[in-house]
């Protein structure tokens, strides 16, 4: 793998923000998600008349103050002085001059080595990169995003890590591994693989309702289980039988709702189990099977 380098230097410094330049800072456009929880934490800290000893990272760029790492604290800063605009915060700052984009994220992952960074962080961070995430986002049967905040959408993660599992992994569950390789896999996903997807989750809202907080079957275990189902049957049975069968078995059965508000990979393959049962009910022969995978 080529190595990672950063053509500039920064300069340390200390900077005070006040109500007149609170302004030039602006948050680059793939910023790991703001949190209002660790805003409002850090607004805290400033009422208390307190400051932050970690770096603020900037890159300065048409006059603007790009924050590469630092947003949390720099929206807390703009928050206090509304209420308070005669005072001034004093900050350690890291500053950079005239980076490009790829410098900044290079910069990004170079100042957050040892800090975990969800896997939504790393999606949202490599998002213009994601051709399955820009094709989801142009076109698909229901809505996905990245950070789902306010919970009205399917997690754009919940679903590739759900398919990512069932096209791979011969035990039943969703891809196990980090950020970082969950997006390199991203990256290798085809045209196929979205037409799968689109296909699963058509017939997924038809039958269910689009995904949201209040829906159980669009939680891990449900989803992962029926999407293995699916794969495994995609090409030998048609899709209205498999939906219609979905709708008389599965949608009707309590036992599958619970799964939905449960937490764990064996949960996932008890569900699996327990949908495999369901929608083969009254059949004796051209069974719906589990394929065997090389893990």
């Amino acid at each position: 793998m080529k190595k990672e380098t950063i053509r500039k230097s920064s300069t340390s410094m200390l900077y005070n923000v006040s109500k007149r330049n609170i302004d030039k800072f602006e948050l680059v456009k793939y910023h790991r998600h703001l949190r209002e929880s660790q805003i409002g934490a850090l607004h805290s800290v400033l009422l208390k008349g307190n400051h932050f000893e970690s770096q603020i990272v900037v890159n300065e760029r048409d006059s603007k103050l790009r924050i590469i790492d630092g947003g949390h604290r720099v929206m807390a800063m703009r928050k206090f002085l509304k209420s308070k605009p005669d005072m001034k915060v004093e900050v350690n700052m890291a500053l950079y001059k005239d980076l490009d984009d790829d410098e900044e994220k290079k910069v990004f992952a170079t100042w957050n080595k040892g800090i975990k960074q969800s896997p939504d962080d790393y999606i949202h961070l490599r998002k213009g990169d994601l051709k399955m995430l820009r094709m989801i986002e142009l076109d698909f049967p229901c809505k996905v995003s990245i950070y789902n905040q306010k919970g009205n959408a399917l997690k754009f993660s919940n679903l590739i890590k759900c398919y990512l599992g069932v096209k791979t992994y011969e035990v039943i569950g969703t891809f196990q591994s980090g950020g970082e390789k969950l997006v390199e896999e991203i990256m290798k996903l085809k045209q196929t693989d979205y037409d799968f997807l689109y296909d699963f989750m058509k017939g997924f809202v038809k039958v269910f309702g689009h995904p949201n907080k209040n829906n159980m079957f669009s939680n891990t275990n449900p989803l992962c289980a029926l999407m293995r189902v699916y794969y495994d049957n995609y090409y030998e049975k048609s899709q209205k039988e498999f939906w219609d069968r979905v709708s008389k078995y599965i949608y009707p059965s309590s036992i599958i709702r619970q799964y939905g508000i449960m937490r764990g990979r064996e949960f996932i393959k008890n569900c699996h189990t327990e949908m495999l049962n369901l929608i083969n009910r009254g059949l004796s022969v051209n069974k719906y099977v589990l394929r065997e995978k090389v893990e």
